[in-house]
């Protein structure tokens, strides 16, 4: 969500782009948000991993 706010903060919105707004293509924007999912996935599954490792 963090991710999204930003792209909506850097995006020119119909007006002059001023020195802070850039355009993010959408593609580049799924893969963003697809590595940040996976990456919180293997996070957890490790998390989970290590709390089943100790209580055995």
């Amino acid at each position: 969500m963090g991710f999204w706010g930003l792209k909506m903060l850097l995006e020119p919105h119909g007006s002059e782009p001023r020195w802070f707004q850039y355009d993010i293509p959408n593609g580049l924007s799924l893969l963003i948000i697809a590595a940040i999912l996976g990456l919180a996935m293997l996070v957890s599954v490790a998390a989970a991993r290590r709390e089943t490792v100790r209580r055995a």
